[in-house]
């Protein structure tokens, strides 16, 4: 999908089954991208399903993000120019940071979400947000290296750090 210089990344699964049950909406964390729901989503039984590259992330153009709303207004115009409804999203992190606030937009849209570890801050820090995180301030995420030669370099820079050195290789 691609809004004026933003182009969002995203896989579908079934596309066939769209309509006739839930769309599945799975929604990655920061510093990943919507492929890493893959082994998860070949689990599960045939459902119209779409893995999103956020913003920065994966196949999805864009600079570094300095608020994460945008992260949420990326989502409702992703789920607004798909037409997506009977949502079912599964958000890890900032995705389920994102899911929370494309559902209170679009209501009517979403069925359930399913939340791992979503950044939810205490309402009484809504109003010191700026304080916060001020104007121009890039979250540590943002300087990781998203750009390799081959797959091959980014799993030698990545396979011995924690938690990707828990993960079990795919030809095991």
């Amino acid at each position: 999908m691609s809004e004026g210089a933003l182009t969002l990344g995203y896989v579908e699964w079934h596309r066939e089954l769209c309509g006739d049950g839930p769309t599945l909406l799975f929604i990655h964390a920061t510093g990943f991208h919507g492929c890493i729901w893959d082994q998860i989503v070949r689990r599960l039984p045939a459902r119209h399903t779409i893995c999103i590259d956020m913003h920065g992330h994966g196949r999805s153009t864009g600079t570094a993000v300095s608020h994460w709303r945008i992260f949420c207004e990326d989502l409702t115009g992703f789920i607004e120019a798909l037409d997506l409804s009977r949502i079912v999203a599964v958000g890890h992190s900032m995705g389920g940071h994102a899911a929370i606030a494309a559902a209170a937009a679009f209501q009517q849209r979403f069925r359930n979400l399913i939340l791992i570890d979503p950044v939810v801050m205490p309402p009484e820090l809504h109003d010191r947000i700026e304080t916060i995180f001020p104007e121009g301030y890039l979250h540590p995420s943002s300087k990781r290296r998203r750009d390799f030669q081959s797959i091959e370099e980014m799993i030698a820079r990545f396979e011995d750090r924690s938690p990707y050195s828990l993960f079990t290789p795919k030809n095991a």
